[in-house]
């Protein structure tokens, strides 16, 4: 240690003060200053943080050397030796409340100078060592996540760290000298309060004790979910000197867990709805199929008309349930088509007047642009928000139903981008909705007594987010009530086609491939009457080997529609590799509800042309064969 030690010199007398500074150097130290005050001395530390500093008591000034041994003890944690005269008992006391390294009387003699200085600084750097290795470990059980509490061999607390201060309740100085049975208070998972104390059963069996589901009710009788584990501390002869105790808050992982079992249920309940939504959806492809077909063909009776139209909004319905049940099983994003606004309206308005007794004043622009939507989910939203209007007021009332092209830009109040929307507005004049009503209703929670109607508002809402849109409810005294209903239109205006039952197409050829029977059926149906002649495939192989000898006799199909999942056989996409092997310029086109395939949004990237979503109707087929001709 020798040279290294760097040693400051406090006396009063410079002829002693000299003879110690050449004593200290002779024997390796350095001498890093003489003062002879208790304030220089104390100055003097502070500024040249020396190892150690010889003490003499008797200074010049109005402080001794023990009262600057105490400061610099408190403020600098620095060893001091005392090389004094004074022997009496009094003096003795006085210094010993300092905790000096060392007490030397004059005169000395060098070999016990020498003894003491390096006693001091041995015991100077063990403490340190030891100080640090405490203030890491403490440093760190503080730091760990989990909750850490220490005790003795009879079970009363040394150490508690942030973590189970706040899990129990109890500070670390309200918890210290505590038995750990009056802090730790666990109870099972079912409520009853334990017969086994693992800190007790850790000291007598000498063993780690883990105990799971239970919980900790801390201080102000908060239950938590925790995991115990209990360890006995040993000695370095292994012997029990204490315990720990690392409490594991369990509550995110218990939640996790229902949550996951909560997922495994869902994911087996969407998978049901993907199997019903799809055949349901096959089923309705047959029912609006024909009902159109009828439609079409004239000829039915005027007491029969109203009952045809009722089935097909019925059956429209019907087709929005089954978008529903497919969007739960997650089967991909909702398919959009171009859709006429106007059209879904004068069906929604048409079926509202007569199942209550309102009347409607309708304004629709001539202009109307056209959205690119799934026509089922944005029928079902327009129809709750036609609800929710029709249902402020108690018997009878009368509805405004406006919808116009708009412009958003910056500076328009309304949280949508830039752009041209349709805006749908729907008034009811007369009837106020309070404040927090407005604010709230989009929440489905909002509505105790009517929590269907909630949640059908807040799932119109969600459609209409869906669909880059949104919806505004504004209320005021001479307004009434009125929902605004934005959609983001088609940049240029698409005229209307009604030509339904166009003959150009009158000699082209269409090979249809679906494993659903009726499905096959009415898909001839419709396409007879838009003048094609139609074969079917039951599933990939018999669409490949009908397409191949139909282009082999000089007779080929025009377009092929491929059902995109099959139960038997090739799908879709299997059967459209097989055609572009055959033929690179095949037209086909893909039919679908809902896939979790990206093939619906990138149909083209795996070889078709376009896509038709079930339940189709006869537009549906007229629209994509106008386009592939």
């Amino acid at each position: 240690m020798g040279g290294r030690a760097r040693i400051l010199i406090v006396e009063d007398i410079y002829l002693v003060a000299k003879d110690l500074q050449e004593s200290l150097e002779e024997m390796g130290y350095t001498v890093i200053d003489i003062v002879d005050s208790g304030k220089d001395a104390i100055e003097r530390t502070g500024q040249r943080k020396p190892d150690l500093i010889l003490m003499d008591i008797r200074l010049k000034g109005n402080m001794d050397g023990i009262e600057a041994a105490s400061i610099i003890h408190e403020t600098y944690n620095v060893p001091i030796i005392y090389v004094t005269a004074y022997a009496d008992d009094h003096t003795l006391m006085r210094a010993k409340r300092t905790e000096p390294s060392g007490y030397i009387i004059k005169p000395f003699n060098r070999k016990e100078l020498h003894s003491t200085i390096e006693m001091a600084l041995y015991k100077q750097k063990i403490e340190s060592f030891l100080k640090d290795r405490e203030e890491f470990l403490a440093v760190t059980l503080r730091s760990i996540s989990d909750a850490v509490i220490t005790t003795d061999l009879k079970g009363y607390i040394t150490f508690l760290n942030p973590f189970a201060e706040n899990i129990t309740g109890w500070s670390q100085d309200e918890a210290m000298g505590k038995h750990i049975d009056d802090v730790l208070v666990l109870v099972y998972e079912r409520g009853e309060e334990m017969n086994v104390y693992p800190v007790r059963q850790t000291i007598e069996e000498d063993t780690t004790i883990v105990l799971e589901n239970l919980f900790l009710l801390s201080r102000d009788k908060k239950r938590e979910n925790i995991l115990c584990s209990t360890s006995p501390i040993k000695d370095d002869k292994g012997s029990i000197i204490g315990t720990v105790v690392i409490l594991r808050d369990m509550t995110e992982e218990r939640r996790l867990q229902k949550e996951l079992m909560k997922t495994q249920r869902l994911q087996s309940l969407a998978e049901l709805a993907g199997s019903i939504g799809h055949e349901f959806n096959n089923l309705l492809t047959v029912i609006l199929g024909n009902i159109e077909l009828v439609k079409q063909g004239g000829g039915v009776k005027a007491e029969f008309k109203e009952g045809i139209e009722e089935a097909e909004i019925a059956a429209k319905k019907a087709k929005g349930l089954s978008t529903q049940l497919l969007m739960f099983s997650k089967r991909g994003e909702p398919a959009k088509k171009e859709m006429d606004v106007k059209k879904v309206m004068d069906s929604i308005i048409a079926s509202s007047s007569r199942n209550a007794r309102v009347e409607f004043e309708i304004d629709f622009a001539d202009d109307l642009r056209r959205i690119e939507a799934n026509e089922a989910l944005i029928s079902q939203a327009i129809d709750r928000m036609m609800k929710k209007a029709m249902s402020l007021f108690a018997r009878e009332g009368k509805i405004i139903v406006k919808a116009e092209n708009v412009v958003i830009d910056e500076k328009t109040l309304v949280p949508l981008d830039p752009g041209i929307y349709i805006r749908i507005e729907i008034r009811e004049h007369d009837v106020l909705m309070p404040g927090e009503q407005l604010e709230s209703m989009f929440n489905p929670n909002f509505s105790i007594e009517k929590r269907k109607e909630s949640i059908d508002i807040a799932s119109a809402y969600s459609i209409v987010k869906n669909h880059g849109g949104t919806i505004i409810a504004e209320s005021g005294k001479d307004d009434g009530t009125v929902f605004y209903i934005y959609l983001p239109a088609i940049k240029e205006r698409i005229p209307r086609d009604e030509a339904s039952n166009n003959k150009q197409h009158i000699g082209k050829r269409v090979l249809v491939m679906d494993d659903h029977e009726l499905v096959r059926i009415i898909a001839g149906k419709i396409l007879n009457h838009l003048g094609f002649e139609v074969e079917f495939a039951r599933h990939g192989l018999e669409a490949v080997e009908l397409y191949k000898k139909a282009k082999e006799n000089g007779n080929p199909f025009s377009v092929v529609f491929l059902d995109l999942t099959v139960n038997f056989g090739l799908g879709a996409i299997d059967t459209i590799q097989k055609l572009l092997e055959i033929d690179p310029k095949v037209k086909a086109v893909v039919s679908s509800g809902y896939s979790n395939d990206p093939i619906i949004q990138n149909y083209q990237v795996y070889g078709f042309c376009a896509v038709i979503t079930k339940p189709y109707e006869i537009e549906d087929f007229n629209r994509i064969l106008r386009k592939l001709r």
